[in-house]
């Protein structure tokens, strides 16, 4: 099922508003069967499948996906942390949000909302990266492949916790 939401997204996409880099995109859902652990509510796995859905909906708008895959780069998942507030529910419609909370000169950070109503079911933190075949794109170089000549989000608390937490983690 989220191969064909993953290509129903990036096709959607295509003919969606375009939006800058650091902009935040929404895109709905509902929780279908397959998404269920049991019969209650949505596995936890899944909700990293929406925020993969989240992150197309995010690189096809903002143009990211186009250029870096014309240069020969492409997305990759170096840690991730969710914090889980309210469970989805069977047939319950969720919004998921998604966007580029900062960068620094190795990783690109994203920050991920799921909501059922006005009200947070999940809150994510990602760090991630491009590669190429010389291995890891600094976000420097990125921005240059994108065209992207904006200043860089200023890092938050969350962010600095976040490389706190993956240096206790490192192995």
């Amino acid at each position: 099922m989220i191969p064909f939401r993953l290509r129903w997204v990036q096709w959607r996409a295509r003919f969606r508003s375009a939006g800058d880099v650091t902009a935040e995109y929404r895109l709905t859902c509902h929780c279908l069967p397959t998404d269920l652990v049991g019969t209650t509510h949505m596995d936890n796995g899944r909700y990293h499948n929406f925020l993969g859905l989240a992150l197309a909906e995010l690189l096809v708008r903002s143009g990211i996906s186009r250029r870096a895959h014309a240069a020969g780069a492409r997305p990759v998942l170096a840690t991730s942390s969710i914090r889980f507030r309210k469970e989805i529910r069977l047939w319950q419609k969720f919004d998921v949000t998604a966007r580029v909370v900062y960068w620094d000169d190795r990783w690109i950070y994203l920050g991920y909302r799921l909501f059922v109503g006005i009200d947070a079911a999940a809150i994510a933190i990602v760090k991630s990266t491009f590669v190429d075949k010389n291995g890891r794109v600094s976000p420097d170089r990125l921005n240059t492949i994108i065209g992207h000549t904006g200043p860089t989000p200023p890092a938050s608390e969350l962010i600095a916790a976040k490389s706190a937490l993956d240096a206790l983690l490192k192995v």
